[in-house]
């Protein structure tokens, strides 16, 4: 199953910024804001039914991975309701100073 869980992208996901390839390690925004890899990402060729089918079967039987899961969704809520100003504000920070880190 190819999932960034254990680190980043197919090969081949490079975006581009200012005209230079930049690796990122997800295009989901959870994972940025949390920055880990928590959710699996299913991208082109790797988003099959059969590689959707066995990432979500433990998350709807329970146990660890999905434990793991909701305890990051936890997390995510903190970050996302900062003391001032908007969500989407607390967000669009996370992603920008993750952009300018890669």
């Amino acid at each position: 199953m190819r999932n960034t869980h254990g680190g980043g992208l197919p090969p081949g996901n490079d975006h581009f910024s200012r005209g230079q390839p930049r690796h990122v390690s997800s295009i989901v925004l959870p994972n940025l804001v949390l920055e880990k890899n928590v959710f699996p990402e299913f991208i082109d060729k790797d988003c099959t039914h059969e590689k959707l089918a066995a990432a979500l079967l433990p998350l709807l039987k329970g146990g660890r991975e999905r434990d793991r899961q909701k305890s990051a969704l936890k997390g995510l809520e903190k970050k996302m309701h900062p003391s001032r100003g908007q969500p989407s504000d607390q967000a669009a920070k996370i992603v920008l100073d993750h952009a300018k880190r890669v």
